[in-house]
């Protein structure tokens, strides 16, 4: 009985048996991230952080093989906490939509039900009436405990590659932001046969 609980748990990665893995859960986005920012200022939540108040942040991934999965995330969320302490009237609308190839590295670290994994990709972010490109690197954990139900930990590094959003309506730090995400992924499209 232990062999075949250690064998039915010992590997919940998205593999070949598990193409198909859906995120869902809430997000952070800090807008004052640069290079130039002390690691404790990362962490400054009320003051940097814009934390969503629901559902914000949905990932669909498909497991291509050799550990790489390619991704595509959305994520809303409301801006009051702009970069340089910055201030307006009103909340701003924010949407990114991002690509991310990720790679897992629950097998090079020999983990069971940790799998972490670190990704990197385009995206594009909307925020008020701007738009501009992202480079992303991305760092995440997923805790699988089941063999369809984990939960995932990630976070962001968008870089903006352009200069707008810089401008007098929406102010972002030179460099780019931070987003954390935490939330419920679930695996479907099995093709084991029983």
């Amino acid at each position: 009985m232990l062999l075949v609980t250690i064998g039915y748990t010992n590997m919940y990665s998205q593999d070949s048996n598990n193409p198909w893995q859906f995120s869902f859960g809430v997000s952070a986005v800090d807008l004052n991230a640069d290079s130039e920012t002390e690691f404790a200022d990362f962490f400054n939540v009320d003051e940097d952080w814009n934390v969503s108040s629901g559902l914000s942040m949905f990932t669909l991934s498909k497991y291509l093989g050799d550990n790489l999965s390619l991704g595509l995330s959305g994520s809303v969320n409301s801006i009051s906490n702009f970069a340089d302490d910055h201030q307006f009237l009103n909340e701003v609308s924010y949407f990114a939509g991002d690509l991310m190839l990720k790679y897992s590295l629950s097998e090079a670290l020999n983990c069971e039900v940790m799998e972490p994994y670190v990704g990197v990709g385009l995206g594009n972010t909307w925020m008020d009436s701007q738009s501009w490109m992202t480079a992303n690197g991305s760092l995440g954990m997923n805790y699988w405990f089941s063999d369809v139900w984990g939960l995932t930990a990630q976070v962001d590094y968008k870089m903006n590659m352009s200069e707008n959003g810089r401008g007098t309506t929406v102010m972002l730090d030179e460099g780019g932001s931070m987003r954390y995400s935490l939330g419920f992924s679930v695996k479907f499209g099995s093709t084991d046969k029983e």
